[in-house]
């Protein structure tokens, strides 16, 4: 059985471009979606309120009908001058629980964008 995992869109702060919020919000929902272990439930189940951080997040929100969510994968970004900065997180909202946390800071690449996808999967799934 393939576990219920909710991916909604990360918040972003300060001057993000567009494309860069896109292209990051694309590449982690095709990647979690190609894995084939996951059912990633639709945007439009979601609640309201997207979380950008644990303290954010309504656990029975994101439990209950519609999203019956068991997984949440949740953070947010933010550009400052040349550097881009994200925190993510993935939580059991059943246990209330967070499972993992990852950080990371760099500068965005400014290459074609076939190339920055391929470089955070490298950032995002360590290979």
């Amino acid at each position: 059985m393939r576990q219920s995992v909710a991916v909604p869109e990360f918040p972003v702060r300060g001057a993000t471009p567009p494309a860069l919020e896109k292209t990051f919000h694309d590449v982690l929902w095709a990647d979690l979606d190609y894995c084939g272990i996951l059912e990633l439930v639709s945007p439009s189940f979601y609640p309201p309120q997207m979380p950008s951080q644990p303290s954010e997040v309504n656990f029975p929100e994101w439990a209950a009908a519609p999203a019956n969510t068991y997984m949440l994968v949740y953070g947010n970004l933010f550009l400052d001058g040349t550097n881009l900065a994200l925190a993510g997180y993935l939580s059991d909202v059943h246990s209330r629980r967070r499972r993992c946390r990852r950080c990371i800071a760099g500068r965005p690449p400014t290459m074609a964008r076939a190339n920055w996808r391929t470089n955070l999967r490298m950032t995002l799934w360590g290979n």
